[in-house]
């Protein structure tokens, strides 16, 4: 399942947990969703709850190139909730994803072609 959990986090009112987008170039490979992936975000025990095991983890589509994005597995934390890391929930050896977005999403962060901020 493609998400933004724990890089959009619960609750959507929180702006200051969005670390979904950097919105400063449209190339933006070096990015990594890990880097910004709260894992505790309450969202992953709800997600759970649900029955959903595992996660790739993307980066938002405002870049043409977004970032590198995690995958996860939604097990329940063995550690006392202050101690639980990134690195508890990522799937070891994972392959590696890159986000790409094509379409309106890069076009409406960054202009059209005449826009000086737009991609070349």
């Amino acid at each position: 399942m493609h998400s933004h959990i724990g890089v959009y986090s619960l609750p959507d009112d929180a702006n200051g947990d969005a670390d979904g987008n950097e919105v400063s170039d449209p190339l933006s490979p070096f990015l990594r969703a890990r880097d910004a992936f709260d894992p505790h975000d309450p969202a992953i025990d709800l997600i759970r709850g649900g029955g959903v095991t595992s996660s790739v983890v993307l980066p938002g589509s405002a870049n043409v190139m977004g970032g590198e994005g995690l995958m996860v597995k939604m097990r329940p934390s063995t550690q006392p909730h202050d101690l639980r890391r990134v690195a508890a929930l990522q799937i070891p050896e994972s392959p590696r994803v890159l986000k790409f977005a094509c379409g309106e999403n890069p076009k409406n962060s960054y202009g059209t072609l005449a826009s000086p901020k737009a991609p070349t």
